[in-house]
């Protein structure tokens, strides 16, 4: 079954050509406390020749080991690393059409992918480390892996069950010596994306309707238990997303960026941080900080300081996408895309100088 996925704004642009034109935002609140981020970056676009591929998930240890994959193309053109100097395909054939990676170092890495597989890196080869199947699916789909340390790694997707192709989301959890099943939705879902912070773990989840709109929803774990924060159609909000920012759990919904965190009383709700009104914006922010934050847009990248929001980069073409979160080090960023009209795949990187 092809699911429909969150990803569907494909806002894109193809070769990226360097800018820093002004766009407006909407009289933000900033968050004050963090000190805004520079914007001096040298920019660099490398292509990656992977056909049948969307790049659509980096991470890395440092600047000279980054890792980048998409679930398409074949087992031996999928996942590439770069060593600071050049990117160069992984050894061996890869078979986990990989959609996800994490890290801790540069020899405790993970994949997951279609198939329900999780695949580990020693250092040395990639393997299959573990394969999650429950009796009565026709297919199981990891769409994120996400972890705060070698022993405490979340996977989630969605699971296909047998002949009515009912969705059910389900998180793993492996806790340094085993995988096993955290939890199974017994209602229509798919999971999306999971984040964690302090003991405090969310994940992203959405409902695809065929007769309505899709739905995007937001969950807390806590336990076994896991409770409704957030639910909207799509066609009132356009999407929402969950992203890091620095160490904290940020909620996208539509042009606003919340948290969510306790009152007075205790008692937990969304609180507003940013509004985007600007046309071009992309639903998708990453940074270091508030006040250092990546805006993905319709037609570039974008970046706020905690007062204005001005280009980094802009695109030729509508139809390239920055996928998925970035890799944010010190002094510089890696994004993974793709330019869906010349079919090229990239990594853009930006080092301050």
């Amino acid at each position: 079954m092809k699911l429909k996925t969150i990803f569907n704004f494909l806002i894109f642009a193809a070769f990226l050509l360097t800018s820093s034109s002004y766009i407006s935002c909407s009289s933000p609140t900033g968050p004050g406390g963090d000190t805004p981020g520079r914007r001096d970056y040298v920019w660099t676009v490398d292509t990656l020749n992977s056909p049948m591929n969307v790049l659509n998930s980096i991470w890395g240890s440092s600047p000279t080991n980054v890792w980048t994959i998409g679930p398409g193309g074949d087992a031996n053109n999928r996942l590439f690393h770069y060593d600071g100097l050049k990117w160069t395909k992984a050894k061996g054939s890869i078979s986990c059409t990989g959609k996800s990676l994490i890290g801790f170092n540069s020899d405790d890495i993970w994949m997951g992918g279609e198939n329900g597989q999780i695949w580990h890196y020693d250092g040395t080869l990639w393997k299959a480390d573990y394969e999650y199947k429950p009796i009565n699916t026709t297919n199981v789909y990891i769409g994120d892996i996400w972890g705060t340390n070698h022993s405490d790694i979340y996977a989630v997707g969605v699971i296909t069950n047998g002949s009515d192709e009912t969705q059910r989301g389900f998180i793993l959890h492996y806790d340094g010596i085993k995988w096993q099943e955290l939890y199974r939705a017994d209602f229509y879902s798919q999971f999306q994306r999971i984040r964690k912070e302090n003991d405090e773990i969310y994940v992203q989840a959405i409902k695809a309707g065929y007769t309505v709109s899709d739905t995007s929803e937001f969950y807390e774990l806590v336990g076994d238990n896991l409770t409704k924060i957030y639910s909207e159609s799509n066609e009132k909000i356009y999407t929402a997303n969950l992203n890091m920012i620095g160490d904290k759990v940020y909620f996208t919904i539509g042009r606003d960026v919340y948290r969510y965190e306790a009152t007075i009383l205790g008692l937990k709700k969304f609180v507003k941080k940013l509004s985007f009104d600007d046309p071009n914006f992309g639903y998708q922010v990453y940074g270091r900080g508030e006040k250092d934050l990546f805006v993905r847009m319709v037609n570039g990248l974008a970046h706020y300081n905690g007062t204005d929001l001005v280009y980094m980069q802009t695109f030729n073409n509508n139809f390239t996408s920055i996928n998925n979160t970035p890799v944010i080090f010190d002094n510089e960023v890696f994004f993974c895309g793709k330019d869906f009209i010349n079919n090229i795949n990239f990594v853009l990187r930006g080092k301050l100088k």
